[in-house]
């Protein structure tokens, strides 16, 4: 970063770790490409069937383990309720419209 001086260089050291503390109450705008990747994907694949050109209905996204925690926090955040609990897999229970995601 090219920083020489020590006491700017504490000061950017010392807010790096107050936002890695704040960052389990803080959610951004700016999400992982991949996590939101597969959230689309799976509602084409829901969209696809409910038109009647998908014989099985879709499987619930599979993630990869370095980013279930990510995901996992995206669905929550956009998807609060039943519909991220149904995401999730916590939840057997299909909401009966996506738009009844409360």
């Amino acid at each position: 970063m090219g920083i020489k001086k020590i006491g700017t260089l504490c000061l950017i050291q010392k807010g790096i770790k107050e936002l890695e503390q704040d960052s389990n109450e803080l959610t951004l705008i700016e999400h992982s490409p991949y996590c939101f990747g597969k959230i689309l994907d799976y509602f084409r694949l829901i969209e696809l069937h409910s038109q009647g050109l998908m014989s099985e209905e879709p499987a619930l996204p599979k993630v990869q383990e370095t980013q279930k925690r990510r995901f996992d926090k995206v669905v929550q955040y956009y998807f609060p309720g039943e519909s991220s609990k149904y995401i999730l897999g916590e939840s057997k229970i299909r909401p009966r419209r996506w738009s009844d995601c409360s």
